[in-house]
């Protein structure tokens, strides 16, 4: 059995991709430094092992896309980024067509994936209390 704390590569032995540097000087708590981002293998709560549970509904919404090269599209090219405060962790979202991909993220020195799943592109990131802090676009 492998170790909770392994790192799992994206397939050509890096980092998930970069978390950009993220300055808030009203709200200090939704800053972030820039970072790689990792999947650690985890457990059922968490990691790569936790993201096994929503692989197929990951390879329904997105065409037989397994968890790993899911991960990897969402990283490497994420429109939106979210902080949860009352869980502490950052959702990473990217645009594709009437889809989004979120990846939950937890700052612990690098940001760890925490687990990934498909949403609509109207998910209410409001009700769940979650602010939008960077966009590509650099609007928010």
């Amino acid at each position: 059995m492998a170790n909770i704390n392994t790192w799992i590569s994206n397939g050509n032995g890096f980092s998930f991709g970069v978390f950009p540097a993220v300055v808030n000087t009203f709200e200090p708590k939704k800053a972030c430094s820039s970072g790689e981002i990792w999947l650690p293998m985890g457990d059922l709560s968490k990691g790569f092992i936790h993201l096994q549970k929503h692989e197929n509904r990951i390879r329904d919404v997105y065409a037989g896309v397994d968890a790993l090269t899911y991960v990897s599209i969402v990283c490497a090219g994420y429109s939106e980024i979210y902080y949860q405060n009352k869980t502490d962790t950052y959702l990473i979202k990217k645009y594709n067509g009437i889809k989004s991909a979120v990846v939950a993220a937890h700052l612990g020195g690098i940001y760890q994936i925490i687990t990934a799943f498909p949403v609509t592109r109207d998910f209410d990131h409001k009700r769940r209390k979650e602010d939008l802090i960077w966009t590509r676009n650099g609007k928010w």
